[in-house]
C-alpha cells in the first residue's frame, strides 16, 4: 500500500479534490477550513471558515469578504475544532436558508454558493 496508496484515504483528499474543481469554476473568493491546502493547489483568494458557533460570525465574513463558494467538509473520524464544520454549516444554513445553494458534491465535501454573489456583479 505504500507503493500505491490510495489517494481517497488521505485525511485532506477533499480540500485537493475541491482546489481541482475550482480550477473549472468561475471565479470568486473561496470559504474552506483548509485554507492552505485551497490556495496552494487553486490560487485562489481563500478565506477561513470561521470556528465559531455562532451564524453571524461567519455569515458576516461571507459578506465582507464577499465570498462567492463555500466548502463543506463532511465529518470526520477524529475532527480537529469543535464545532465541525458540517455543525457550523448546519447553524449557518438555518440562520439564512435561502443564501446559498448545493453546486457541487465531491468525495468528502459540498460546495454551496452564495446567491448574493450575483447581486453585487
Amino acid at each position: 500500500s505504500n507503493l500505491s496508496p490510495d489517494p481517497t484515504s488521505f485525511r485532506h483528499y477533499s480540500s485537493a479534490d475541491f482546489a481541482s474543481w475550482l480550477r473549472g469554476a468561475g471565479d470568486g473568493v473561496v470559504m474552506a477550513e483548509q485554507v492552505e491546502i485551497v490556495h496552494r493547489l487553486s490560487d485562489r483568494k481563500v478565506m477561513a471558515f470561521p470556528i465559531t458557533s455562532d451564524p453571524n460570525v461567519i455569515l458576516a465574513s461571507v459578506r465582507r469578504e464577499n465570498v462567492r463558494f463555500v466548502m463543506v467538509s463532511d465529518p470526520m473520524e477524529y475532527p480537529y475544532f469543535f464545532p465541525t464544520e458540517d455543525e457550523r454549516w448546519r447553524r449557518v444554513e438555518a440562520a439564512e436558508p435561502s443564501l446559498f445553494h448545493l453546486v457541487h458534491k465531491g468525495p468528502g465535501y459540498r460546495i454551496y454558493e452564495t446567491n448574493s454573489y450575483w447581486a453585487t456583479k
